[in-house]
């Protein structure tokens, strides 16, 4: 309703720009070959201090009018957006309004989208579609045409043109030529720590797998820094949080992703489709897999399903048993049950937020002294030097294990593409579509990304990561650009995610169920300070989580709950 009383409010603004003239504009910038009235453009002119090169500044933008809705987690970018939003509108002579539904977390947001999506109607104009689960398919615009027009906030040229290919292309399969996403920037993430507290480690006696003082190489070495900086006086230095948000969406959950995928990819051939092309394979080819950068994107490869819910549920005479009662999987848990001697003693009720700002202030009782964080958080870091805080940062370090390949396993991030913005495609409303899309032209334009990290750079925030757009054109800090380019101490980013057992098995069976919840009590109760808990109790509690968890899921996706007894069938079927 309250889009409806706008625009109707703008609808008087809008005669008074029929007759305010816009330079020689003379070109529909939605097609170059279409004449325009040059009244239907804006008589605002753009801001040269968010302008690197002139021919992609806006040129013949067209009026527009009303309200649009970003519902996003902005996760410490709202006055980068704001200052986006401020500017979309003073071009548009407050005309049109960009409205940031503030207040969103990570741990909430993909209910509340998805509730949102499928309710009769929602005000949500952008939302991040990678958290609906599935559902941008059917209910967002594809942008995959739009990105093949022109782009009047970037001085009229192809709006691709301006754009790195990771943000609009989503699916580089071949598979899929739709695109349901914007991909606003590349993530990494990293690990932070205070070289201050490492350096007294080390005279305490600690040393990586290769003898030095320095960064952690292997996941032991990392305990073992943790351990020698207690020695040292820092008592629980690290910064993981374990509330519902960072086990359920945020930093917690990347270690079950870039791990679980680290354990579990040697079990792609296990569970592919096509057996017969593997059963006379040596060792060598299979494990040729594992350092592909994305096998499950190979032509080739196909996994299925009942052979991957086999291996995960079925724990009886079956010896490719992988799931929770498993030494394999035990093996995992056991690997991140060291750290519980180190976790902050209010881990489970701190949030990842929370334990940046101990982190990077130094402030309050026993403080972090190592954080897994994004990558663009350093910027932040290093900004805080003092004398007893430095910052350094290294990638994953890997986990040494019977169970895993190290020499032949890629250790894959949760990085790739971010942003992940979507936008709504109201039924019955192409106006709205339409006002909502030149608002994501601008946001991804050269002007408007300029605009972005000006607005970050003056609140003193910074960006996750690099922007997407490209950014020759783009007025970035050096010292972000130096940072995001330059550094070869985070080797890998992304593609954790594409692992099925990661989605279907090691978080939970399915995103919102059951045992999306019980995880977090789970891992909350094993990781708590004093707990005693076993591996093995956990794996074995896991297990049956998953198998209560089974019937609802077979109700909610149709599949037979019988299936995973017969391997390699289609998952509707459950025997005779």
């Amino acid at each position: 309703m309250k889009k409806k009383w706008l625009t109707l409010g703008c609808m008087a603004l809008g005669a008074m720009f029929a007759f305010s003239g816009c330079g020689d504009a003379s070109v529909d910038s939605s097609d170059p070959n279409k004449p325009v009235d040059p009244s239907d453009y804006i008589k605002q002119t753009a801001k040269s201090e968010y302008v690197v090169d002139s021919n992609y500044a806006p040129k013949n933008v067209k009026q527009q009018q009303g309200q649009i809705d970003v519902a996003i987690v902005f996760e410490g970018t709202e006055e980068g957006w704001q200052a986006v939003a401020d500017e979309y509108s003073r071009l548009h002579s407050g005309a049109a309004v960009v409205n940031l539904v503030k207040g969103k977390t990570s741990a909430t947001y993909s209910d509340e989208v998805k509730n949102a999506l499928d309710g009769s109607g929602t005000d949500w104009d952008i939302i991040q579609g990678n958290l609906a689960g599935g559902k941008a398919s059917t209910y967002c615009l594809d942008i995959s045409g739009e990105v093949y027009k022109a782009n009047a906030y970037a001085g009229g040229k192809m709006w691709y043109s301006v754009l790195k290919e990771d943000a609009y292309i989503s699916d580089k399969s071949g598979v899929s030529n739709e695109s349901y996403l914007i991909n606003s920037e590349g993530l990494q993430t990293a690990w932070f720590v205070n070289t201050v507290a490492l350096e007294k480690a080390g005279v305490e006696g600690y040393k990586n797998k290769n003898g030095d003082v320095a960064n952690p190489v292997t996941w032991d070495d990392l305990m073992s820094l943790c351990y020698y900086m207690e020695e040292a006086g820092y008592t629980n230095p690290l910064g993981i949080a374990l509330d519902t948000d960072s086990i359920s969406a945020s930093q917690f959950t990347w270690l079950l992703r870039v791990y679980g995928d680290y354990y579990y990819r040697n079990e792609y051939v296990t569970i592919a489709e096509d057996q017969d092309k593997y059963k006379d394979m040596d060792d060598a080819k299979k494990f040729a897999y594992l350092s592909k950068e994305q096998p499950e994107a190979a032509k080739d490869y196909k996994y299925s399903l009942t052979r991957l819910f086999n291996v995960i549920l079925d724990n009886g005479a079956n010896d490719l048993y992988v799931g929770g009662e498993s030494a394999k999987f035990q093996d995992f848990v056991s690997q991140l049950g060291k750290m519980k001697n180190y976790l902050s003693l209010d881990a489970a009720s701190t949030s990842m937020a929370e334990m940046r700002t101990k982190f990077g202030s130094q402030s309050g009782s026993n403080p972090p002294q190592i954080m897994l964080d994004y990558a663009g958080a350093g910027l932040g870091y290093m900004a805080k030097e003092t004398a007893s805080f430095k910052i350094d940062y290294f990638d994953y370090p890997y986990m040494e294990s019977t169970f895993v390949d190290e020499a032949n396993t890629l250790l894959r991030d949760v990085g790739g593409n971010g942003g992940y913005l979507s936008i709504v495609a109201h039924p019955g409303n192409q106006a709205q579509i339409n006002l909502t899309l030149d608002f994501m032209k601008f946001f991804m334009s050269p002007y408007g990304q300029s605009v972005y990290y000006t607005g970050l750079e003056k609140a003193g925030s910074t960006p996750m990561g690099l922007t997407t757009v490209l950014a020759d054109y783009v007025k970035i800090p050096a010292a972000w650009q130096e940072f995001f380019t330059s550094t070869d101490k985070i080797t890998f980013t992304g593609l954790s995610d594409s692992n099925p057992f990661i989605s279907f098995f090691i978080r939970s069976l399915s995103e919102g169920t059951y045992s999306s919840a019980e995880a977090v009590r789970l891992w909350q109760g094993y990781l708590s300070t004093g707990s005693v808990e076993s591996a093995r109790e956990f794996g074995n509690s896991w297990h049956d989580v998953l198998k209560d968890d089974w019937k609802n899921f077979c109700k909610k996706t149709g599949y037979n709950e019988n299936c995973y007894l017969y391997p390699g069938q289609d998952p509707t079927y459950g025997g005779k």
